[in-house]
């Protein structure tokens, strides 16, 4: 995204740690703290689609969780049409209505005791986006239409319906705001295959008729290959590489990016990779690793890299990367990555 382009959503310096809970602590003792994001920039265009990608635990849904309001940020803030949503008051509606959540889970989403009609109209009222029982209706039944389903199924409960059906009406809920943007948290995660793909072209289709704008949370990196521009990758609560998809799935340049590619969608979900030059697990996200965070598990870590914390570097084609390397390392591919070599 050119730098002269007003971002729909700016992402500026954002930070999440959650206190460890424990024994009471000597006085004056440092309080410890999960890192779960720490200090993240992210910019997205008006009706772009970025994608955040990583191995499960690496602070992608705790980035989602604070841009919807659900936790606080500790520090940080984030602007959605020039308005800051963080920080921010989770109860300010109007904040609350330009970002909106699909989460992964539309059983823990939807209330099961009310109608579909009900689960719709609620935010349409609430974010007085029509008024009076005629006008409400008709667009309830217009958000059914949006995701593919008919008006009879107004009067059904989330039991009453599928997986693919139950998720669709989460759509349409959060499409009843009339958001800014949009946060899709693993949409398909709980979906089979068939309905996955069903799902995925579904967003497609109403990015395209919309003009929507979609931050989507991923570690199903065929979601994100279908339906973002650009791909920002994150390790142990930063992110490390930004490009465009293209770049990032076709020539990605950090080690973490090329050994997460070469992985199984299996090891991304339990966060553990393997192979492909990459040694021992995800360190502590309580006790995090001085230096470069990945150096515990890049084959390519040198001394400097232990201690020498690396920033976000422009790269050529609007790309960045944080690799004290990456000069070095720029045409040394890693195994299973689309080259196939081993590096040397």
């Amino acid at each position: 995204m050119s730098a002269a382009v007003e971002p729909l959503v700016s992402v500026e310096g954002l930070v999440k740690h959650y206190p460890v809970r424990g024994p009471r602590r000597r006085r004056g003792a440092p309080a410890s703290v999960v890192h779960a994001v720490d200090g993240i920039d992210l910019r997205i265009a008006r009706g772009e689609s970025v994608a955040l990608i990583g191995e499960s635990g690496c602070g992608k849904s705790t980035v989602a969780k604070v841009l919807v309001g659900l936790v606080p940020a500790t520090r940080g803030v984030v602007r959605v049409a020039g308005h800051d949503v963080v920080p921010v008051t989770v109860r300010d509606p109007e904040a609350r209505r330009r970002v909106q959540l699909v989460s992964q889970n539309p059983w823990s989403a939807l209330n099961r005791a009310r109608t579909v009609r009900h689960i719709l109209a609620q935010p349409v009222l609430l974010h007085g986006r029509a008024t009076g029982r005629d006008a409400v209706e008709r667009r309830v039944v217009e958000l059914l239409g949006l995701v593919g389903l008919p008006a009879e199924y107004l009067d059904r409960r989330p039991r009453d319906l599928s997986g693919g059906e139950l998720q669709r009406v989460t759509v349409a809920r959060a499409l009843a705001t009339e958001p800014e943007l949009l946060v899709l948290d693993e949409p398909t995660a709980s979906l089979d295959v068939s309905v996955k793909a069903t799902l995925v072209n579904l967003l497609a289709d109403l990015r395209a008729e919309l003009g929507l704008t979609y931050l989507l949370i991923t570690h199903e990196l065929d979601v994100a290959r279908h339906l973002v521009d650009r791909v920002a990758v994150m390790y142990l609560g930063e992110v490390v590489e930004t490009g465009t998809a293209e770049q990032v799935f076709t020539a990605p340049e950090h080690p973490y990016t090329r050994a997460l590619l070469a992985a199984s969608p299996a090891e991304l979900v339990i966060g553990q990779l393997h192979g492909d030059g990459l040694v021992g697990e995800v360190p502590s996200a309580i006790d995090v690793p001085s230096g470069c965070r990945f150096h515990t598990r890049c084959p390519f870590a040198t001394e400097t890299c232990t201690t020498e914390h690396p920033l976000l570097r422009s790269r050529p084609g609007d790309r960045a990367v944080a690799c004290l390397r990456i000069d070095e390392l720029a045409d040394v591919p890693v195994a299973g990555t689309p080259t196939g070599r081993t590096p040397q």
